[in-house]
């Protein structure tokens, strides 16, 4: 009891200035938190609140420093604020502890890849890509010079090729190794971007599973949030009213933490591939700065096995791959019909 007291007694001989001091920064670190998990619609607080991972990771390293500095107080606002963020954080990735056991025979891979972000010649962004090993990509950003050199690169790998009417800068198109089963191509109401949809089969009696490559605008000002979110509304209604095993993937240009995200994953029903945020990226390199605005998210029939980043060869960041497999409940209900 002496010892606590003893520690207690440490705030009534703090001077004014270090309680003022302590009162402001708590005050700091408690508002930063709470600016990362409710996200106001300001343009310049939204580009602090897109780091919230990294935010969270300061937050525990502030709190051994203000543990090695003695400073109780800082020390618990800290670590209660970290805390906070990391079930924020938990909550918009894949919730699920172990992974799903793999059945191969049910697999499918999806890569996610933005042309835009290549560095590298053209003949080693189509090698990179080439060594995915992906079923199904899911290309944006694909100008017309892009489009005809992926067509010559790829159609032997890829024999069942999709794209919109138009290709231009914004221009989206998909490849795959089995045929599409349909292919749908819809514009949203704003900005009229183009949504592209297929449905494919991997054998004949196998369910059809639905891939949407979508592409939203970068949000540059405050008001482009409520532009965004109005496009993703579109976008849920219609995956929404789709009942079989779906794939939304894409280059959405807002982090998954976002109230946009989370917002349309609800109206969507969808789940989100990723287990959380990786400092590090497949080629084994830290990047602590970089910010995930590409994702790939999935109905509850589908289950996510496998994820990770795909860079280039000068090590740019090209998109994402990810491996899904049908739930244990439909593959059953497949094989009783």
């Amino acid at each position: 009891m002496s010892n606590f007291a003893n520690r207690m007694d440490m705030f009534e001989r703090l001077t004014p200035q270090k309680q003022l001091f302590q009162r402001v920064a708590s005050a700091v670190l408690i508002v930063g938190a709470l600016l990362c998990i409710y996200q106001p619609e300001n343009h310049l607080l939204r580009g602090f609140t897109r780091y919230a991972a990294q935010i969270t990771v300061a937050y525990w390293f502030l709190g051994l420093l203000f543990l090695v500095l003695k400073n109780a107080r800082l020390t618990m606002v800290s670590f209660i604020c970290c805390g906070f963020l990391c079930l924020f954080l938990k909550g918009m990735s894949d919730s699920k502890v172990a992974k799903p056991q793999v059945a191969h025979a049910l697999q499918i891979s999806v890569a996610q890849i933005n042309i835009s972000l290549s560095n590298s010649k053209y003949a080693e962004t189509i090698d990179a890509i080439k060594k995915t090993h992906a079923d199904v990509l899911s290309l944006q950003e694909v100008d017309l010079e892009w489009s005809n050199r992926l067509k010559d690169s790829l159609s032997v790998i890829y024999p069942y090729r999709c794209r919109v009417d138009k290709v231009d800068l914004y221009g989206i198109e998909i490849y795959s190794k089995y045929p599409f089963a349909s292919s749908d191509t819809f514009y949203t109401a704003i900005n009229n971007m183009p949504n592209l949809v297929v449905s494919l089969k991997k054998t004949a009696s196998s369910r059809p599973i639905f891939v949407v490559s979508t592409y939203f605008m970068p949000p540059l000002f405050t008001s482009a949030y409520f532009t965004m979110q109005q496009q993703m509304k579109t976008l849920a209604d219609y995956i929404h009213a789709i009942k079989d095993p779906l794939l939304t993937v894409g280059d959405y240009n807002i982090e998954s933490s976002s109230w946009e995200i989370q917002q349309f994953r609800q109206q969507a029903g969808l789940l989100n591939s990723r287990r959380g945020f990786r400092p590090t990226r497949a080629d084994g390199q830290f990047d602590l700065t970089e910010v995930p605005t590409d994702h790939i998210f999935f109905t509850p029939h589908l289950e996510c096995n496998y994820f990770e980043t795909i860079v280039g060869a000068k090590n740019e960041h090209l998109g994402i791959l990810g491996s899904f497999q049908l739930t244990n409940l439909l593959t059953d209900a497949e094989k009783t019909d």
